[in-house]
C-alpha cells in the first residue's frame, strides 16, 4: 500500500486534533503526573473555547486532505471524490 499523495501526513492532523482535546479534558483536572505537577493548565473559558475552535478545524482539515489524497491517488474519481468530501464532512464526530 502506498503513502498516497501526501505519505499519509494527513493523519498529523487528526494527532494534534485529539492531544488540544486532551488538553481541554485535563485543564480543570486535580489530578497530578508522575512528577507531581498538575495535569491541568487551568486555561482561561475564552482560550478554551479557542482549542475547541482549533479541533474543528483541524478535523475539517484532515478530511479535506484524506479525501484530496485519494483523489490524486486516482483512488476516487472527481464526482466520487466530491461525493465521499460531502459525506465526510456531514458525518463527522465535533
Amino acid at each position: 500500500m502506498s503513502g498516497g499523495a501526501f505519505d499519509h501526513k494527513q493523519y498529523s492532523l487528526q494527532h494534534i486534533a485529539d492531544e488540544i482535546e486532551d488538553v481541554i479534558y485535563k485543564n480543570s483536572s486535580t489530578e497530578k503526573d508522575q512528577y507531581g505537577y498538575p495535569v491541568s493548565r487551568g486555561y482561561s473559558n475564552e482560550t478554551i473555547e479557542k482549542f475547541l475552535e482549533a479541533v474543528i478545524l483541524l478535523k475539517r482539515a484532515q478530511i479535506f486532505a484524506h479525501r484530496i489524497d485519494w483523489l490524486l491517488s486516482d483512488d476516487d474519481s472527481e464526482g466520487t471524490f466530491l461525493e465521499r468530501l460531502k459525506d465526510d464532512l456531514s458525518d463527522e464526530d465535533l
